[in-house]
């Protein structure tokens, strides 16, 4: 009997163990909060405004504050974390292709040295100015949008070849600066190059200028990203978030996930705004992705600028068999009518051999597997984008695992019970539908409408671009400097955009003035090794030149050495 009594006795004290732990808010003091602000018990307590409830609650008004504090900070971390990993694709490929196109440009500018040192000798060296200032130009075009225009380069470029070559054949005429506009006038009629000119004009647009465009784009893409960053969450988003996340604590017995409905009404009521962005970046990436591709195919950069060297040279092959003629023209046009008979002498001496067909030269294999691994992997990144905006409510709750899983239970916002409210779309319209808050917004703030114009602006632009339409209007307008219609740079920067842009430094994501170092959040991130350009000198390529011709530009450049124009 005595035996029996004890028995009971233990099985009643242990059950009220149980219950005291059941009401000691436990489940409360175990979570990161302050443990002071707790009560030793559930409390009835009507001061609350975000976790309300009739019953005895673990939860005070102070407690409250702190869970606001703490859920917009891990609501702020999951959205920026997602936008920085976006950013990062649109840094590392801008970083990537930069250091691509001006290795391209600067291995053009030495094949060119190379190959020219070795035909010409030191006849070439001591005119070595008109080609450097070439490629300067050229460097500059792509790396300042605002510089002058591919055709201005180019005419510029063979306007002072045309000179030399000129003054190269006739030694003895002196042809000053106010003969100049003659000269080009004569230039333009005579095409002493052929279409070389114009061939490479239209290359270089669809290689260097979509190359050019697409680096400032993904430049553009990544400042109106860092933009987006700085938004904070607004209040009514916090309290709804608080709700979801934190109020079961101040209940239940144990931390409890919140329904998987629930989550979502949430944040598409939170992301109402950046799912307006959704539409214009989709277009946006499409755009990006329809130059990517051009600059995959026959017009990648590597294909155009590595040629240019024999393109240059058959350029001068081309004039030196039409001198005497162009020679006579110039002279009868521009020059003192008194050299008439030595004009009529040169019309009739003999002609120079045809220009050699000049073989193009063949890459190697690693540089074209580098331009095509670049731009496919960047088009494959391209596409994992498209919907991100509208698909930030899923990344958070269900891949970023903030809601409960179909098997567990859930929290519904009030009891630990299914959620049976309508799940809502998404955008601003119709979050009027939204249960998780009490008041909708009808219009986007006037930030996120700003970035909205941004990525539409850019999206069009480089629309334009791709269809040539930039270039229609350059020459509709006569313009000889600048792109046509561009895109204006979403930052104030002037000058040089590869200012602090160097791939080998860690990229800081600067959040509000947190400057959160992008390893937080990025671990492994794939990246392209820097592609180095290498040739394949062919044994029949542009070294060989008949004796007659090599003959003949020595001379050529012997005159001119003599005799500096």
């Amino acid at each position: 009997m005595i035996w029996r009594c004890w028995w009971r006795c233990c099985c009643f004290a242990l059950g009220l163990l149980v219950c005291l732990a059941n009401a000691s808010c436990r489940a409360l003091r175990d979570s990161p909060f302050r443990t002071l602000s707790i009560p030793s018990a559930p409390i009835y307590n009507e001061n609350l405004s975000i976790c309300e409830t009739s019953a005895p609650t673990c939860c005070t008004h102070d407690l409250e504050q702190e869970m606001l504090t703490t859920t917009r900070n891990d609501v702020s971390n999951a959205i920026q974390d997602r936008i920085i990993v976006l950013k990062h694709i649109f840094d590392q490929n801008y970083h990537t292709f930069e250091k691509h196109n001006r290795g391209a440009i600067s291995s053009s500018r030495e094949q060119l040295h190379a190959m020219f040192t070795r035909t010409y000798g030191p006849f070439y060296q001591s005119h070595t100015q008109i080609f450097i200032s070439f490629f300067d130009n050229l460097q500059q075009f792509y790396t300042n949008q605002t510089y002058a225009s591919l055709k201005t380069i180019l005419e510029e470029f063979f306007f002072a070849l045309f000179r030399t070559m000129f003054a190269i054949l006739n030694p003895l005429e002196k042809v000053t600066k106010k003969d100049f506009e003659c000269l080009r006038r004569s230039m333009s009629s005579l095409e002493p190059f052929a279409d070389i000119p114009t061939k490479m004009s239209i290359q270089l647009e669809r290689s260097v200028g979509t190359a050019r465009s697409l680096t400032q784009a993904l430049r553009s893409t990544s400042q109106i990203l860092q933009s987006v960053l700085q938004r904070e969450i607004s209040s009514p988003c916090t309290e709804a978030a608080t709700r979801m996340t934190h109020c079961a604590l101040c209940t239940e017995k144990h931390p409890i996930k919140p329904c998987a409905n629930l989550c979502l009404n949430v944040f598409k009521g939170c992301l109402a705004e950046y799912a307006q962005l959704d539409e214009p970046w989709n277009l946006l990436v499409g755009s990006l992705s329809k130059l990517a591709h051009r600059l995959k195919g026959p017009y990648n950069v590597i294909s155009v600028v590595i040629p240019i060297a024999v393109q240059i040279s058959e350029s001068i092959m081309l004039f030196q068999e039409k001198g005497p003629m162009i020679s006579a023209k110039v002279i009868q046009k521009c020059l003192r009518k008194e050299k008439k008979d030595v004009i009529m002498k040169r019309e009739v001496g003999p002609t120079y051999a045809t220009a050699a067909t000049i073989n193009p030269l063949r890459f190697s294999e690693p540089n074209a597997s580098v331009n095509m691994h670049m731009m496919t992997s960047f088009i494959e990144r391209l596409k994992t984008t498209k919907g991100f905006w509208r698909g930030l409510p899923t990344s958070i709750c269900i891949s970023g695992e903030w809601a409960a899983s179909s098997e567990e239970h859930c929290w519904n916002g009030t009891h630990s019970r299914e959620y049976e409210r309508s799940l809502v779309g998404d955008g601003i319209r119709n979050q009027v539908f939204n249960p998780e808050f009490s008041s909708a917004q009808n219009l986007s703030s006037e930030d996120f409408l700003n970035d909205i114009l941004k990525i539409s602006m850019l999206s069009n632009q480089l629309s334009d671009i791709y269809d040539g339409r930039h270039l229609r209007n350059e020459t509709i307008e006569g313009e000889g400097s600048g792109m046509g219609i561009t895109y204006t740079p979403v930052d104030d920067e002037d000058g040089d955009d590869s200012s602090g842009m160097d791939s080998d430094l860690p990229i800081v994501v600067d959040i509000a003035g947190s400057h959160r170092d992008l390893q937080e959040i990025l671990t492994t991130v794939p990246t392209m090794q820097r592609p180095k350009i290498l040739l394949e000198v062919l044994d029949n390529g542009y070294q060989r030149t008949t004796p007659n011709r090599c003959f003949i530009i020595l001379l050529l450049f012997m005159f001119l050495s003599l005799r500096l124009f």
